[in-house]
Parts: C-alpha cells; sequence; structure tokens
C-alpha cells in the first residue's frame, strides 16, 4: 500500500509529539490531542497510538538499562532469601508495584469514560493548567529534601495521584514529580521514580489495548515503525535532557508553559 509523503510526515509530527511530551512534565495526551486540533492531524488508526506509547516505553528501557538490570536482579534475590536490610533498588522495584496498583485498578474500571475525555479541548486546556499550578507549586514553595526513603504508603499515593494523568492534559510525570517533590523527595529522585514508573503504566497500557490489535485488519507496520522509532529516539534525548534538568534547576519553565498552553487552548478550541 502507498503512502503519500505528506502522510509519512504526520506520522513523524505524531511520533515527535509523543517522544517529547510522554517525558517532560507537559502531558503527551493533552498535547497529541492539541496537536491533530491545530494541524489537522488524525491517528491512522488506534494501533498506531499503541505503537506511540510502545516506542516511548523502549526509551525508558534504553535509558534506564542499568536501573532496571538492578532492579530485577534485587528483586529476584530477595524471593530467595529473606533479607532485613533492603537496599535502594530493591525498594524502588517493589513501591513501583505498589505505585502501579491504582492506575491499573482505574483504568480498567473506568477506561470508556477516560477514552471519552480525548475528544474534549476544554478539558485539555483545563488540565494544563491545574499541571502548571501543580509544577509551580512544587518549584516555588522551599520543601525540604526531609525524606530518606520511600515506604508503601508514599508509593500507594504517587499511584494515586498518577491516575489523574488518565485525563488529558495532566502530566503523568509531572505530577508524580511535584507530589513526590512536596513529599520530600529529591528532585532527581523524584524524577527518576516518576520515569521507571512508567515501565508497568505505559507498558499495561499498551498490552491492554494492544489485545485488539488482533480483531484488525492488515497493518501498514513499515510505516508505523516511522512514528515509533521517532518516538523512541526523541524519548531518550528528552529523558537525558530532563534529568539534566532536575539536578541543575527546577521545574517552574515547565509549570508557565502549561499554565499559558491551558489557557491558549481554552481559546483557540
Amino acid at each position: 500500500m502507498n503512502i503519500p509523503l505528506e502522510k509519512y510526515a504526520e506520522i513523524f509530527l505524531l511520533g515527535l509529539i509523543q517522544g517529547i511530551t510522554e517525558f517532560f512534565p507537559i502531558s503527551s495526551s493533552g498535547h497529541l490531542v492539541i496537536g491533530q486540533k491545530l494541524f489537522s492531524l488524525e491517528f491512522p488508526s488506534s494501533s498506531f497510538e499503541i505503537l506511540l506509547h510502545f516506542g516511548t516505553l523502549i526509551s525508558i528501557f534504553i535509558f534506564f538499562w542499568k536501573d532496571i538490570k538492578r532492579i530485577i536482579f534485587e528483586m529476584y534475590n530477595e524471593s530467595l532469601v529473606f533479607k532485613k536490610e533492603k537496599n535502594e533498588y530493591n525498594s524502588i522495584g517493589w513501591l513501583i508495584i505498589v505505585a502501579t496498583i491504582p492506575a491499573a485498578f482505574f483504568g480498567i474500571l473506568f477506561e470508556d469514560f477516560f477514552d471519552s475525555l480525548f475528544n474534549e479541548t476544554k478539558i485539555v486546556g483545563f488540565s494544563l493548567v491545574i499541571t502548571g499550578a501543580f509544577l509551580y507549586a512544587s518549584s516555588i514553595f522551599n520543601f525540604r529534601n526531609s525524606l530518606q526513603k520511600l515506604n508503601w504508603k508514599h508509593a500507594f499515593f504517587l499511584g494515586l495521584i498518577q491516575v489523574f494523568a488518565f485525563i488529558p492534559g495532566i502530566s503523568r510525570s509531572g505530577f508524580v514529580i511535584a507530589a513526590g517533590i512536596i513529599l520530600g523527595m529529591k528532585k532527581t529522585y523524584a524524577t527518576k521514580f516518576a520515569l521507571l514508573l512508567g515501565i508497568p503504566t505505559i507498558g499495561g497500557a499498551v498490552i491492554v489495548k494492544g489485545i485488539a490489535l488482533t480483531k484488525l485488519g492488515l497493518i501498514p507496520w513499515e510505516e508505523y515503525a516511522i512514528g515509533a522509532l521517532t518516538a523512541c529516539l526523541t524519548g531518550i534525548i528528552t529523558i537525558s535532557l530532563l534529568m539534566k534538568i532536575a539536578r541543575k534547576t527546577n521545574f517552574k519553565f515547565f509549570a508557565i508553559y502549561c499554565v499559558l498552553a491551558g489557557i491558549t487552548t481554552l481559546f483557540l478550541f
């Protein structure tokens, strides 16, 4: 099947938007909705959206591969030998599982409701403003880095915060990072936790929605691979930049951007 050059450009642009906005705390879902409206773009099909998320999922594995291997290794060791003293990586592994539970529960239970919100640009606009306000609060107030170590209650709370990201315009990474900072986590630790938490969250969504692929007809894998690869490569660069920002400064710029983008969306659409 021949696809026009313009279609390839659209696929590349959507992959670029996904790769940048999935990890920067500015809401990938919200920007995909805005991008489709602003540039008159359309997802070729629901399967394409799944592959875009798969691309960003791979970027997390590539960037944090050493951390992920260590986490898996330590969790496996603990399953064989009980340890009273759990090291950092071991704790992160189990806490990520705990933090995933709320998203899995609400995502499955209210899937149709959340999907219906993706046609509402006004909701995207309001949600972007809320994301910006939450990020700004975590940036301007002097929250001490008093939380030495997360426990399961903190993880579950962050998991509940993550549920709001099912609403387009609410940034998953932004909400988790901001909530972590407010809890007393260091910016770098909160950022890494939010990104690693994306593995089961994004991965679960890819698996659940990917099951529907078996019911679809022929899928132009070669063309869709362009979008997934673009999202993956852009995602790796974005994660690298985000970790540098977390080490050197705060997220005030992203907060201001989200508020302005949200207000602009409310006026334009």
